[in-house]
């Protein structure tokens, strides 16, 4: 079954949110350091399955579930949606690259945790008007792409 992505968890990192909803999905706990991605599938632009790893070491074996792999069928949010009411603070020659846009959004976009490993990293060119922000194809929450107006300097 396909889960949507769970808004209550835009506040952690993505990784983050895929290990809580495998221990949640497997009834035990998980740290992100037990755990390691494997591979992401794209199924469709919004839909993807997530292989993750259980490093099945000493100590910690016996708190892990009987599997050495997880998969979870996750349902991706369209980047678009979630930075419409994105206004850039400066024209387009002050961001040199998609790594300043990203922090600009989270400075304006409370509760939203944004990565740069999110994104596929572009430099923007000097007088640009606008620009377009491009999720990775294997990020694990965002799919597609918004574009960005940057005001007049």
């Amino acid at each position: 079954m396909c889960i949507p992505y769970p808004m209550e968890m835009l506040e952690y990192s993505p990784w983050e949110t895929v290990i809580k909803l495998i221990e949640k999905d497997y009834g035990h706990p998980l740290s992100c350091d037990q755990c390691e991605l494997v591979a992401v599938d794209v199924l469709e632009p919004s839909r993807i399955e997530v292989s993750v790893g259980i490093k099945n070491t000493e100590g910690i074996q016996k708190h892990l579930p009987p599997t050495t792999q997880c998969f979870l069928l996750l349902e991706r949010l369209d980047i678009q949606d979630y930075l419409l009411s994105y206004r850039p603070q400066y024209p387009g020659p002050y961001y040199k690259n998609t790594h300043e846009v990203i922090i600009d959004c989270r400075q304006q976009l409370d509760g939203l945790y944004l990565t740069i490993d999110d994104f596929e990293l572009e430099d923007i060119p000097v007088n640009a008007k606008e620009w377009t922000l491009k999720a990775k194809v294997d990020s694990l929450r965002w799919y597609g792409e918004c574009v960005i107006h940057f005001p007049r300097s």
